[in-house]
């Protein structure tokens, strides 16, 4: 079989893509290193539908239901065999791998420059509104009404969280996050007419010097989160909650964390919160 002409994965465009990176060198060793990985990774792709269709042959694959699925089962203190060990090391690996393709992916990324983006043209409210009379089975006036009355402002609870910069150097500066986070809470207060008290907003940007409550940290976060909604007194059956977070995310390897051989496969998603500032642990 003749090999592959795999240089970038297809997420990032292909050749002509990477024809427009800044640094050729950088981009190079990167696009061998994802060659590299994407062999290893769809070896063990096929080991792995092979074994969801022994298992769910009527279901569409779900990867990490199946390494969870495999995990219980050598987590068993009976019946675990060699075969089962060698099952699970080897999703175990294929999660690996994925990983790091998608760091060496968000690398490449990074080295490569933004593409100018076709402005997107919304049509007008003329355009609109002779669409919706055109429809002689639409009412409007009654569609309007349900809107308004299936959204209720005073049943809804947040907690919105905005992160731009981050007290290590070493992780990049966000610019969107803390806008993003301001335009949520815009939306909620102006369209949904959620009341301001309903909102627990943490937000830090550059130059920005809010009190320490209002700091994104570990603490602070979890306190409102228990606060704000769990322990919320004032909040009733059918009310909905939001939590939403616009900052850097993460991911950590369970090797680097439990003891247990089953229990180190696969990684922990996380959220990267703001470290608490000199010391203090709001």
């Amino acid at each position: 079989m003749p090999s592959e002409q795999h240089v970038v994965p297809r997420p990032f465009g292909g050749d002509s893509y990477i024809a427009e990176s800044d640094q050729p060198e950088e981009r190079q060793l990167i696009a061998a290193v994802l060659t590299v990985t994407d062999a290893q990774i769809r070896l063990l792709e096929d080991f792995e539908r092979s074994l969801w269709v022994e298992r769910h042959p009527a279901l569409e694959l779900d990867c990490d239901l199946l390494l969870k699925e495999v995990q219980r089962t050598v987590q068993r203190s009976d019946g675990v065999t060699l075969a089962d060990w060698d099952i699970l090391q080897k999703l175990d690996v294929l999660h690996h791998l994925r990983r790091e393709r998608t760091m060496h992916l968000g690398c490449l990324a990074a080295s490569l420059r933004p593409c100018p983006l076709s402005p997107v043209v919304f049509p007008s409210v003329s355009q609109d509104a002779s669409a919706l009379l055109a429809d002689p089975g639409l009412d409007i006036t009654n569609n309007q009404s349900s809107l308004e009355h299936s959204i209720r402002g005073s049943q809804f609870w947040a907690v919105i969280i905005g992160i731009n910069v981050y007290d290590d150097p070493s992780i990049p500066r966000l610019r969107g996050c803390v806008p993003d986070a301001l335009a949520m809470h815009t939306y909620l207060t102006h369209d949904l007419h959620v009341p301001p008290d309903h909102i627990c907003l943490l937000m830090q940007s550059e130059g920005d010097h809010p009190p320490v409550w209002a700091w994104p940290t570990r603490q602070n976060i979890l306190a409102a989160l228990y606060t704000h909604l769990r322990d919320n007194s004032r909040i009733r059956t059918g009310d909905h909650m939001l939590i939403y977070f616009s900052g850097h995310g993460s991911a950590y390897y369970t090797s680097d964390t439990f003891s247990s051989p089953a229990a180190r496969v696969g990684s922990i998603e996380a959220l990267v919160p703001l470290r608490s500032r000199d010391g203090i642990r709001p």
